[in-house]
């Protein structure tokens, strides 16, 4: 955990003094094409194992929300912005997994 803190701290001075964001860039990218790769070429050991595809699916979802921010504020008449809807999109991720942990069962009994 600790470990984990001391590479964020030192990613969010990288990013506040040298302004490049492409560290932060590059994990985002990897995870969204890493999980979903995982998820199809893994064989499951868990029923409800295409949850992971919708959840995945989700985050990318919400990235590109936010980066239209303005103009699906727009596009809804100034009702509703991409911000909004990233946060509600991105929200879907946690409660997709959890319905998928709640649900899931082993797919084969495991031999002693």
């Amino acid at each position: 955990m600790n470990e984990q803190l001391s590479i964020t701290h030192c990613h969010t001075l990288y990013c506040r003094f040298f302004g490049d964001i492409r560290p932060y860039l590059l994990v985002q990218t990897v995870s969204c094409i890493a999980i979903p790769l995982m998820a199809i070429l893994l064989p499951p050991m868990y029923t409800h194992s295409t949850y992971w595809l919708w959840a995945a699916g989700f985050y990318p979802l919400a990235m590109l929300q936010e980066t239209a921010d303005r103009l699906i504020y727009a596009a809804t008449f100034h009702t509703v912005s991409g911000h909004t809807l990233k946060h509600l999109s991105a929200a879907m991720v946690p409660l997709i997994l959890t319905v998928m942990l709640a649900k899931r069962r082993p797919l084969h009994a495991k031999s002693a």
